[in-house]
């Protein structure tokens, strides 16, 4: 399922990407220092990753998530949480293959009416991105980040952090 997370997402397939979500999966990124919170299937939150989707296909930069290693940190029959590695490449109008940055994903999931779903997921990024994650203002709930010694470059996605 979280290999479907990153193909769907790169082949601009975002019905199918959301139906990978509980209806009330929160999402967390970081920007700089601050930690954003948001549902992502708000209206707001689906209008901002079709337009982010949109970006990509008009400046021909094809988005490839090469998913890596997983941890599973607890599972139980209807409930998971895990972490998972990606590396994110772009490819720019067709010529050139890009490093963007990795990615540390962490996932909660949830199983409704027997499929598992994803609860919630946080972003954290090694560099900032090419184009920054964004959320909608009138949702995002922000809290300082005061434990961490280096910054986060990244924006959308709502979750509570894995234990």
């Amino acid at each position: 399922m979280i290999d479907a997370y990153g193909f769907y997402w790169d082949s601009n397939q975002l019905d199918q990407f959301l139906s990978l979500f509980t209806d009330d999966a929160i999402g967390v990124i970081y920007n700089n220092e601050t930690k954003v919170t948001y549902n992502i299937k708000s209206e707001e939150q689906i209008k901002s990753d079709q337009e982010r989707m949109n970006y990509f296909v008009q400046k021909g930069m094809q988005r490839r998530h090469m998913m890596a290693n997983t941890i599973i940190l607890e599972f139980t029959e209807y409930e998971a949480s895990l972490l998972k590695y990606m590396t994110l490449l772009t490819t720019n109008q067709k010529t050139k293959t890009e490093f963007v940055t990795p990615i540390l994903y962490r996932f909660k999931l949830k199983k409704v009416d027997g499929i598992w779903k994803i609860s919630f997921r946080e972003i954290i990024v090694d560099n900032p991105l090419d184009k920054p994650l964004e959320i909608s203002s009138d949702k995002k709930k922000k809290s300082r980040i005061c434990d961490q010694t280096f910054m986060y470059y990244l924006l959308p996605v709502s979750y509570t952090h894995l234990t």
